[in-house]
């Protein structure tokens, strides 16, 4: 067993959001828009404990307008991780470091487990 083999098993014990049986009415969907709209923006104000303030510099302030986050805040945890295992697993794929197809559903389930597991990590 390979290490993504490995990773896969692994995410099969990470709790996962499963697929509507039909599709949620267009009302609910704007009510769970504004809901996550709206947790978007007191999570981007509240500072992680332990992380040092800092005053933000001309640099830093336009990335934080760039990327739509306030660095040192609870966004900063928030889709960045699961972001980054999947690009690291892209360019290993891509660059032919691990020899997956992504066309077979095989691999793309191995490939989707071990992105889980690697975003925990």
């Amino acid at each position: 067993m390979g290490v993504l083999e490995a990773l896969a098993a692994v995410s099969r014990y990470i709790p996962a959001v499963e697929k509507p049986a039909r599709r949620p009415p267009l009302p609910t969907r704007l009510a769970w828009t504004g809901i996550v709209v709206l947790l978007y923006l007191i999570m981007s104000e509240i500072p992680l404990l332990g992380v040092l303030g800092y005053q933000q510099q001309a640099s830093q302030a336009l990335a934080s307008l760039i990327l739509g986050m306030n660095i040192g805040s609870l966004m900063t945890l928030g889709i960045g991780p699961i972001v980054t295992a999947g690009i690291v697993l892209e360019v290993l794929v891509g660059g032919g470091l691990i020899q997956m197809d992504l066309t077979k559903s095989r691999d793309r389930k191995i490939f989707m487990g071990a992105q889980r597991t690697l975003a925990l990590l």
